[in-house]
């Protein structure tokens, strides 16, 4: 009897983390217009820029292919257009609250990644049909928002 109660638990655990897995990315991301809220410069810079406007560029045959959605609309499905501040800074559910951004020690120990710059290899790199060399530090300088992100 006590091999059932067991088996059970085990089995609702393994219910509830499969559950909580499948939907976390999803849930996990907050989403640009809520970073724009106090980050209002970097957010408006974002979106005219490049990585804002990621999703628009891709044709209609382009929205259907794994390939370029897996960087160009990883959260199209979510209503979320473009690369995400999260893609690069982690998700937000943790530390997008004001209280937590204050504090930057504790913003980083629940998720914001700080210097993403190796992050941008992870969509920009050799599977990439229209890439060229790339360099994370060069290229940093020349995003819209990096000027703004600079300035902390």
């Amino acid at each position: 009897m006590k091999w059932i109660v067991s088996l059970c638990v085990l089995m609702l655990v393994l219910v509830l983390v499969y559950e909580t897995t499948s939907q976390a990315e999803h849930d996990q991301y907050v989403g640009a217009e809520t970073c724009g809220q106090c980050h209002t410069a970097i957010y408006e810079a974002w979106k005219s820029g490049p990585h804002g406007m990621a999703s628009e560029r891709l044709d209609v045959n382009q929205r259907k292919d794994s390939k370029c959605l897996r960087c160009h609309g990883r959260t199209l499905a979510g209503g979320m257009v473009g690369v995400q501040c999260e893609f690069c800074h982690g998700p937000g559910q943790h530390y997008a609250k004001e209280f937590v951004m204050r504090d930057l020690p504790v913003a980083k120990a629940v998720g914001l990644v700080i210097d993403s710059r190796s992050e941008c290899v992870s969509c920009h790199n050799a599977d990439s049909p229209a890439m060229r060399e790339f360099d994370p530090h060069k290229a940093w300088k020349r995003l819209p928002h990096a000027k703004h992100v600079d300035k902390h």
